[in-house]
């Protein structure tokens, strides 16, 4: 008997793929949340019933032991956190070291309005920055970060 093909099954197919890109080294000094320049997308759902995949890949360091925080936000809800404090990331990092923070979760916003995800840091010491992309104490130097959102069809 002649092979037959089923149809595809519904959903879980991708409807569109975009990505805020920070390949600079950024700084802040803050001591509360505030945006991380660069890590910011915004996505139109085609449906309410679509599901939002948002992947975080961050590279940071300090020029001492601070300790840093950050958090993912749709529009002001913060999404993709821990329980307690809603962080994707936290660490306590060395003088000059790197922290990776890398982050997928998928979202339900139900809207088709267009729905922005960014990305929100700090340090506990406003007396040293907190570097994304910075390699170090070098400074001509530097890695990149991205928040990528991906639409799965439902």
């Amino acid at each position: 008997a002649a092979a037959a093909w089923e149809s595809a099954a519904a959903g879980g197919k991708i409807g569109q793929v975009l990505q805020g890109w920070q390949p600079a080294v950024v700084s802040t000094t803050a001591t509360s949340m505030v945006d991380l320049t660069g890590m910011t997308v915004t996505i139109t759902p085609a449906a309410t019933s679509s599901k939002i995949l948002v992947i975080v890949d961050m590279y940071l360091s300090e020029t001492t032991t601070n300790t840093w925080f950050a958090q993912m936000l749709r529009g002001t809800t913060n999404v993709g956190g821990d329980t307690v404090n809603s962080f994707i990331g936290a660490g306590i990092g060395k003088e000059y070291g790197h922290d990776t923070c890398s982050v997928a979760y998928i979202d339900s916003p139900s809207t088709t309005d267009a729905t922005t995800y960014k990305i929100q840091w700090h340090t506990d010491n406003a007396s040293n920055a907190l570097y994304l992309n910075r390699v170090g104490s070098v400074t001509n130097r530097s890695s990149a970060s991205s928040i990528t959102v991906m639409e799965i069809l439902a």
